[in-house]
């Protein structure tokens, strides 16, 4: 459930700042490098993110895993995700109406 929320958080702070469209089917690891670049995550941000989506999968796909790393895996994504959802939003273009007919 934590790593579904914050793919949608990803997706949606890539689709605010205009760099994907919510519609587009991009995977999450450009979706961050993506953010990245466009200076909207920092690389201290982007590589835990990157790191949990390791663990995640190596958890989910039958991979060997503690008790203990899963519990972290667990911690960081929780922490990840607020991290996500706190992120000042950039702010909205305002489409300029054009009334001349």
């Amino acid at each position: 459930m934590v790593s579904a929320k914050m793919e949608r958080a990803i997706r949606d702070r890539a689709a605010e700042t205009g760099l994907i469209t919510v519609r587009r089917v991009m995977p999450r690891t450009v979706m961050v490098r993506v953010l990245e670049q466009a200076e909207q995550l920092s690389p201290e941000d982007a590589d835990p993110l990157n790191l949990f989506y390791r663990v995640r999968n190596q958890i989910v796909h039958g991979g060997e895993a503690g008790d203990e790393e899963i519990a972290r895996a667990i911690d960081s994504g929780t922490r990840l995700l607020g991290l996500l959802l706190s992120r000042p939003r950039p702010p909205r273009e305002t489409v300029k109406r054009d009334d001349s007919g």
